[in-house]
């Protein structure tokens, strides 16, 4: 008897590269963690340089695919546009006025002319990077990411990485000493993070991928009801070969998430895990998966319960009764400047000449309310233009969910990120950080090219992977 099999060819050079491109964006997103979040200047222009030269790298790629590329970013293009718009803005915000009036009456105060519309030009400048950098790690991970043997891959390297930065944050809070933070360490398991509300949703990101991990691997083990007994038996296998440190990396960032002591970020995280259970409903062994790993965390956050009572406890109540009214006076600065805005990332500087002398006790750089500092900054047209684009590819995930059949996970887990970041956003900042904002991007654009049925093992368009009958004996 002869061997059928034909020898597995090596990938082309062009998968090669893109693969080296999606490997390196990754790599430079997780490193950024490392640099407090990415949240000074040498941080974020550190991770937008490395970003917009892979994105050249990639245009270069696309070239040579401009079918594939072409077809993706026809599903792509109002998102594109709306995002693209935004950027001008901002840039349009840190120039000159364009036309008289435009400028901020602070300018002509100090004898300036002319002057901007925005407060802190310089800021807008940064923003627009940032805002920029996010779309070209969105734009790698599309296309990386349309392999789904790669798209898996890319996945275990943010849930490994969350893991190890998580068992990192947890030593570091044990012993006492960081060596990232310094003198800058909170009472709290932060990691590399100055704050414990962003690296809450930054862990509950981690934990996210994990939980997915999960599932594609249980998914796998569910072709048919020729296989339902054998159920448990594959679960082991699947533990003993390596799955056991998703399971650990599930441990280690559900204990973050809690030990961070940050409430609305815990919440917030809990709401993205039960749409994880919610998307597994019907898949009756999928959901008590889920659900087995949904009591790893309560269990954690009875043991965690001392450390969130304690960060209760030290609540700065002064400043947390100060929000409602700068959120109304942050609202009141809108309705100054609707359309125009004060300039992306000057908040801090445009808002002081609209603070009472109960908010002035504080300093207020941030409104935590990325929606309202959006308007603020931005205006309110450019803003809605800002949410429109996250919206449109939030649908298309939600739409890819609801169509696909296999690995079902990936568009889950963007719906998941989604609903776990957009409420953190109604009261804190957690993607005003460039490397959570950027994680974020990664795994949305996994999410969102897996999102349709043309994204295959192979990463070859339009084919369907046909499984050989077995013959019987």
């Amino acid at each position: 008897m002869t061997d059928s099999k034909t020898p597995r060819r090596s990938p082309p050079l062009r998968d090669r590269a893109q693969a080296l491109l999606g490997w390196l964006a990754l790599s430079a997103t997780c490193a950024s963690a490392l640099i407090l979040a990415a949240n000074r200047p040498v941080g974020w222009l550190a991770l937008a340089g490395v970003a917009f030269v892979l994105l050249a790298l990639q245009m270069l790629l696309d070239l040579g695919t401009a079918s594939g590329a072409g077809r993706r970013f026809k599903r792509l293009w109002p998102a594109a546009l709306l995002w693209l718009c935004v950027v001008l803005w901002a840039l349009v915000q840190a120039g000159p006025a364009p036309i008289e009036g435009w400028a901020h009456p602070a300018w002509a105060e100090a004898g300036l002319s002319p002057g901007s519309i925005a407060v802190d030009p310089e800021a807008s400048w940064h923003g627009a990077l940032r805002l920029l950098s996010y779309a070209a790690l969105f734009w790698i991970a599309v296309q990386s990411g349309r392999d789904a043997r790669r798209a898996e891959n890319m996945l275990k390297g943010l849930a490994l990485w969350s893991s190890a930065l998580g068992l990192f944050g947890i030593v570091a809070f044990l012993t006492g000493w960081n060596p990232i933070l310094g003198e800058n360490r909170a009472n709290s398991v932060t990691a590399s993070f100055v704050g414990p509300n962003t690296y809450a949703l930054y862990a509950g990101m981690g934990l996210f991928c994990c939980l997915a991990l999960i599932l594609l691997a249980v998914a796998r083990t569910q072709d048919g009801p020729e296989r339902s007994w054998r159920f448990a038996r594959d679960l082991m296998e699947h533990l003993m070969q390596g799955g056991w440190l998703v399971w650990l990396g599930v441990a280690i960032l559900a204990g973050t998430v809690f030990y961070t002591g940050s409430r609305a970020g815990t919440a917030s995280v809990l709401v993205g895990l039960g749409v994880l259970i919610f998307c597994a409903q019907g898949q009756g062994r999928l959901r008590a998966v889920l659900m087995l790993a949904f009591a790893l965390p309560i269990g954690i956050a009875l043991l965690g319960a001392g450390t969130l009572l304690q960060e209760l406890a030290n609540t700065n109540l002064d400043q947390e009764g100060l929000r409602p009214e700068v959120y109304t006076r942050t609202w009141q600065a809108i309705q100054s400047a609707p359309w125009l805005g004060y300039g992306l990332g000057g908040y801090q500087e445009a808002f002081r000449t609209f603070m009472t002398p109960d908010i002035a006790r504080r300093e207020f750089d941030l409104t935590h309310n990325s929606y309202l500092q959006n308007m603020f900054e931005l205006g309110v047209p450019a803003a809605m233009a800002l949410y429109l684009a996250l919206a449109w590819i939030s649908a298309q995930i939600w739409a890819g969910f609801a169509r696909r059949q296999r690995r079902r996970a990936f568009p889950a887990l963007g719906v998941a990120v989604l609903v776990a970041a957009g409420l953190h956003a109604l009261v804190d900042f957690s993607l005003q950080m460039p490397a959570a904002a950027g994680f974020a991007a990664i795994v949305l654009g996994i999410a969102w090219t897996q999102s349709f049925r043309e994204a295959n093992g192979n990463g070859l368009p339009g084919r369907r992977r046909v499984r050989p009958r077995r013959q019987s004996t």
